[in-house]
């Protein structure tokens, strides 16, 4: 009996020690699965690829109707003239006057739309595009047609500066670029659309038909916008998990303290050690020389009376150009404020059209002073003004930004 019960402690020795090894690894390996849970990073959006890019088509196109409101309008300057019985001077003030308003709206309404969200600015400023396009369509006033060219500038300009909010907040600094490039397609189409169906609309049904197209084509974007485009403004969903609350819910500084989240790299948001200005403005300078050869060639080939097909090129070369500077200083200015991207883009659009409308109203003086040549010459300086401050930008911007964040830690502390 002793004898068995000796012969069987060795079995029950190395099966207990089995029992413990097994243990030990399953422990091992559960600890091994909390500590990658623990580390992994969460995505910085849970839209899928696919969801983003219809995302990002749904806002370029609602940003497009800053472009083609503007430039449809122009066909129907001298008929509208004609039928007002006021000068064509009178009718280029509510160009004017529309660049003016495309550069203040968008500083208000970027700024709302990063405390309150997307969709509650996208209600508003359809709703004020709407409204405008109604009353343009039936005024009979030159007085009514600015205040309301006004009201549709204000309604219309802001949804681009919106735009570049929306894909800040679905796409990482990687990916941004593709999605900015969806936008640009969009809002750089409106300009070449727009005199086209102006001119057609006008020719064929009266200018009153621009307006009521406009009409049409807004509603039916804003009830696609109202029923299907979700809420993306990252202090109130977070990455897409969070619901939101409504446009009416007053507590969105809350939510944000609650739910908003770090700034981390693998995330895609953190520009604090990347210089990312040497990034994005490093073919800046090439494409300010081509624009501005490319404007001071449209002036005086408009002196010399070349044929048509000289300025046209050289235009669309500028054109090109500039488009491609403007992309890069969206894209850029994003990149360096993620959280209140709305907000930026607004600034930038406000120096655009500002500086846009007083080109514009300087434009038929200083030619007619200097002409065309040496007045384009002139435009062309300034931009070969820009030069240094780009540089500046670029070799001081990442020094700048520490030093801004160093303080606001400080000042957090």
């Amino acid at each position: 009996m002793d004898s068995g019960t000796k012969m069987d402690r060795p079995e029950e020795s190395s099966k207990a020690d089995e029992i413990l090894q097994v243990t030990t690894l399953d422990e091992e390996a559960q600890d091994t699965i909390l500590e990658k849970d623990a580390t992994e990073e969460p995505p910085f959006s849970l839209f899928s690829k696919r969801e983003k890019r219809l995302i990002s088509y749904s806002a370029s196109f609602a940003a497009m109707f800053s472009g083609l409101s503007g430039f449809i309008y122009y066909p129907a300057m001298v008929p509208l003239a004609r039928d007002l019985s006021v000068s064509v001077q009178l009718i280029n003030l509510t160009v004017t006057s529309y660049l003016i308003i495309a550069g203040i709206a968008p500083a208000f309404m970027g700024d709302i739309a990063d405390q309150t969200g997307r969709r509650p600015v996208y209600i508003i400023t359809f709703v004020l595009m709407i409204a405008a396009n109604v009353g343009l369509a039936l005024q009979k006033s030159y007085p009514a047609l600015l205040a309301l060219r006004m009201l549709q500038s204000a309604g219309s300009s802001s949804t681009y500066s919106i735009a570049y909010g929306v894909i800040a907040d679905i796409a990482t600094v990687g990916e941004r670029g593709s999605y900015v490039g969806i936008l640009i397609l969009f809002t750089c189409t409106a300009p070449s659309l727009g005199p086209v169906i102006g001119g057609a609309l006008a020719d064929k049904l009266g200018w009153r038909a621009l307006f009521w197209f406009l009409v049409i084509l807004s509603v039916s974007h804003f009830l696609g916008l109202l029923i299907f485009f979700p809420e993306t403004q990252r202090k109130i969903v977070g990455d897409g998990s969070i619901p939101a609350t409504g446009i009416y819910h007053r507590n969105y500084k809350t939510a944000a303290r609650k739910y908003g989240r770090d700034v981390d790299l693998k995330r895609g948001d953190d520009m604090s050690d990347f210089p990312i200005e040497k990034s994005r403005l490093k073919w800046v300078y090439y494409l300010i020389l081509i624009s501005t050869g490319g404007t001071l060639g449209y002036g005086w080939s408009l002196w010399a009376r070349t044929h048509i097909a000289v300025p046209l090129l050289v235009q669309f070369l500028t054109g090109l150009t500039m488009t491609s500077i403007f992309t890069i200083c969206g894209t850029l200015l994003t990149d360096l404020n993620p959280q209140r991207s709305a907000t930026a883009q607004a600034a930038y659009n406000l120096v655009r059209c500002v500086g846009a409308g007083a080109a514009v109203a300087a434009l038929d003086a200083i030619g007619n002073a200097i002409g065309l040549g040496w007045c384009f010459t002139i435009y062309g300086a300034l931009l070969l003004g820009v030069i240094p401050l780009v540089f500046l930008l670029e070799t001081k911007g990442m020094k700048w930004r520490t030093a801004k964040m160093r303080a606001q830690n400080l000042k957090i502390e």
